[in-house]
């Protein structure tokens, strides 16, 4: 890839890769300067509200981070997000520009706008058909924040700042050549670019030392989830693309609403995110409806139908759980889920789990005491004999289920 700081060069080079690939590229330039930003977190005064910069600048990383990976066959409502999370950070970026440089010092204004310049050009690219000139000025933006603190710090007699910059502006261009390398190598393959760091080689100091500053007041802030996010995509390491895409398509009424609004739903959707998984983790350790709505089964010597009461006890129970647990899934899938009903599901999973332990003697190693020997005999699954100890890992997975209910129920509004 030619010179970073060639913008005809590199939109040259980025038109070459399939859309994806560009806006992936893009969203990772973004990513590098995200963090001059997050310095505004809590800069309040009349003229500028920093917050909502912040949020903006985050929303429209996130947002083209997604739109870089995601299949293609499958943009419509990640496009529409990207050009949401566009309008927000043009709006953000132009009713800070004049705030910014009053308020802080010439080098932190433009460092921040550049950063703030390049996650929305990196959105754009995601609902363009020119994503190659918006990825390249994103990239181009991303390197002119090295550039411009390199400079900074050049106006100062300290050689050792001189060296420090100088090093971060090489760390740049070597984070966009390893991405570039990468696309070139697999350019369907954009979301490997990902699980990768973001710097391949050292880190700028100012970056990092911005990064872990965020990080360590994020907890019991609404930036809790922005730093834990950050994280991920700073180490190559990012959280669940599905959550992601779930957290980009927020409704805009919520993301215009602020930082704790924003906070408030992304909370909600990953304890959702959590218990869906909870449900099929469980779905997939349980007996079929089906073979628990034959009228008996077949004992463990394949000779008759087995009547043992614990037997029966335990089948009943599989068949309250199945109905439990579609009544949860529908219930979660409306707009507004009953709290009576959650509660009341997440109740009736606790009652069966006590009962399978009584079968079982309510222990780890179950095979420990007789009568839950006895269970495991009597128990059976498709047939065969069902290991006491598969019951047991059955049922911590619907006390898995009951307490991911419970936490998701602490999101939603009292009602």
């Amino acid at each position: 890839m030619g010179d970073v700081n060639n913008e005809e060069e590199l939109e040259e080079f980025l038109r070459a890769l399939p859309h994806r690939a560009r806006v992936g590229f893009a969203a990772r330039a973004a990513l590098r300067v995200a963090p001059y930003t997050f310095r505004y977190r809590d800069h309040v005064d009349e003229n500028f509200d920093g917050s909502v910069f912040l949020l903006a600048c985050l929303r429209a990383n996130l947002v083209s981070g997604v739109a870089g990976t995601w299949p293609t066959h499958d943009t419509r409502e990640i496009v529409s997000a990207a050009r949401s999370a566009a309008s927000a950070a043009r709006s953000a970026l132009s009713a800070a520009r004049s705030a910014l440089s009053a308020a802080h010092p010439a080098d932190s204004a433009a460092l921040s706008a550049r950063s703030a310049r390049s996650a929305l050009s990196a959105a754009l690219s995601a609902d363009s058909a020119d994503s190659a000139a918006l990825s390249a000025r994103s990239a181009l933006s991303a390197a002119l924040s090295a550039d411009s603190a390199a400079r900074s710090a050049a106006l100062s007699a300290d050689s050792a700042a001189r060296s420090a910059l100088s090093a971060a502006l090489s760390a740049d261009s070597a984070a966009l050549s390893a991405d570039s390398a990468a696309l070139s190598a697999a350019p369907d393959q954009s979301q490997q670019i990902f699980a990768t760091p973001l710097w391949p080689a050292q880190v700028p100091e100012k970056v990092s030392e911005a990064v872990e500053t965020f990080e360590e007041a994020a907890p019991g802030t609404p930036w809790a989830f922005w730093a834990r996010w950050y994280r991920g995509m700073f180490d190559g390491k990012p959280l669940d693309w599905e959550l992601q895409r779930q957290v980009a398509l927020i409704d805009d009424a919520i993301w215009k609403a602020g930082p704790k609004a924003v906070a408030q739903e992304i909370a909600r959707i990953e304890r959702l995110f959590e218990l869906e998984h909870e449900i099929a983790a469980l779905k997939a350790t349980l007996p079929p409806r089906m073979a628990l709505s034959s009228t008996s089964l077949i004992g463990d010597n394949g000779g008759p139908p087995l009547n043992d009461g614990v037997q029966q006890a335990v089948r009943g129970d599989f068949v309250l759980i199945w109905d439990q647990i579609e009544a949860l899934e529908a219930e979660i899938t409306k707009p507004e889920p009953s709290l009576g009903k959650l509660k009341k599901i997440a109740k009736a999973l606790l009652d069966i789990s006590v009962r399978i332990a009584s079968y079982c003697g309510g222990k780890i190693d179950l095979a420990l005491t007789e009568a839950s020997k006895e269970a495991g005999k009597a128990v059976v699954k498709l047939g065969a004999p069902i290991a006491v100890a598969s019951l047991a890992a059955q049922n911590e997975g619907i006390q898995q289920v009951a307490k991911a209910i419970w936490a998701f129920v602490k999101t939603l509004p009292p009602g």
